[in-house]
């Protein structure tokens, strides 16, 4: 009987995947990768659909010059954090003077 049945272990591990499926992983990990990208990206549409609401509100409750010195800098500070965070950093910088 022992034979017998280490023969059908061996036939039910032969159909078997291997124990480190490698390219598993590598799925999981991309898998990841898009789930992590997809949230960066909805965060971004997030935070500049904010940025933008806000000169609204500021227009409707400040004096014209006041308002338009903060839809200039919020639109300068929107653009740049869509294109990135070294972008962001320069237009800080830049507003600031520096």
């Amino acid at each position: 009987m022992s034979h017998e049945d280490e023969r059908l272990s061996r036939l039910l591990r032969a159909d078997a995947p291997p124990e480190r499926d490698t390219l598993f992983r590598i799925s999981l990990i991309e898998r990841r990768e898009r789930q992590l990208c997809r949230r960066r990206a909805w965060m971004r549409i997030a935070v500049t659909a904010a940025l933008l609401v806000l000169p609204a509100v500021v227009l409707a409750m400040a004096e014209p010059l006041t308002a338009t010195v903060v839809v200039a800098l919020v639109v300068a500070v929107t653009a740049a954090a869509i294109v990135s965070f070294r972008g962001l950093r320069l237009a800080v910088h830049w507003w600031r003077g520096n």
